[in-house]
């Protein structure tokens, strides 16, 4: 006779503060942001209910749907560059660093700047990015791109400030994706290495044959977290550039904040909100389908 199984309640109770936690600053915040995206705002309070208002006057904004576009871009490029960047590192410390003291180093001086936070990150590259007494400005006049009378101002081009501002989130960013590829390099068996070594395979072909294939999970894992962490980027553009210059750099987070802090619009931010989030749903479960086929296409 099969013995039935028991119910124990003891996990859950030591679940249940980071349920609570979690119920208290993440569930409850979302469901009030979508019941005040039905109403009307006024002294910071909703007075009336006006149904889908919000959403259709959101879906007729122009700057929203132009935020919309560059939000996407960031999240796009945050996936894909810091991990092919991290990436890259991770396999130069594991296959041509043969020295385990000088790639330790290597690896927590270039996971430094993650111990950093973002508002740090953003004050000290604005340093860096000055036209006047930046390291770059300074760069370029030593050769003789720009002058002290012509700088060059990265962040107050509109051509050139997202990719500046993108340049930051890569040099922050690519730490973590490199400590955790290089965790999951080093979990490949040392015996299939070994065999392929013997049949004469070369560094480039170990990686592009065995270490990619073994690791593909983790590059996905890896690529859904930097693209979560890219649709909620506010503090580094807010830093750096505030939307500007001429919104070139205005991403759905930063509108939403000036609507709901600037233009005391809690009700239509509220509206915003939620559609981001139905954005960051709808990319993340595209992922986790992508995820199974490549899992059954390779696993």
């Amino acid at each position: 006779m099969k013995n039935k199984k028991t119910f124990k309640i003891t996990p859950y109770i030591f679940l249940l503060p980071a349920l609570i936690l979690m119920g208290a600053f993440v569930f409850l915040p979302l469901i009030q942001a979508v019941q005040y995206s039905f109403f009307k705002f006024e002294n910071f309070r909703p007075i009336s209910l006006v149904k889908f208002d919000n959403y259709i006057t959101l879906f007729h904004d122009s700057m929203f749907w132009d935020s919309i576009v560059r939000t996407l871009q960031w999240a796009f490029m945050s996936a894909i560059i810091p991990g092919f960047v991290g990436l890259v590192l991770a396999f130069l410390l594991e296959y041509r660093t043969r020295n385990r003291i000088l790639s330790g180093v290597s690896r927590t001086i270039l996971f430094m700047p993650m111990m950093m936070s973002m508002v740090a990150v953003g004050l000290l590259w604005s340093l860096i990015y000055n036209p006047l007494l930046g390291l770059i400005s300074g760069l370029f006049n030593a050769i003789g791109i720009t002058s002290n009378t012509n700088p060059i101002d990265l962040l107050g081009n509109k051509s050139t400030a997202m990719i500046a501002a993108f340049a930051t989130t890569v040099w922050y960013g690519s730490g973590f994706s490199m400590v955790i590829f290089s965790a999951a390099i080093q979990g490949i068996p040392k015996d299939i290495i070994e065999a392929a070594m013997i049949d004469g395979t070369n560094k480039f072909q170990q990686i592009r044959y065995i270490s990619i294939p073994y690791i593909l999970r983790t590059i996905i894992i890896v690529l859904t977290v930097n693209m979560i962490s890219g649709f909620k980027a506010f503090d580094i553009l807010y830093v750096l550039t505030n939307g500007g210059p001429s919104n070139a750099t205005n991403i759905t987070s930063l509108y939403l904040y000036r609507q709901a802090f600037f233009a005391f619009k809690f009700d239509y931010a509220s509206a915003i909100s939620v559609v981001l989030f139905i954005c960051v749903v709808f990319f993340v479960v595209v992922v986790g389908f992508a995820t199974d086929r490549i899992n059954k296409r390779f696993g």
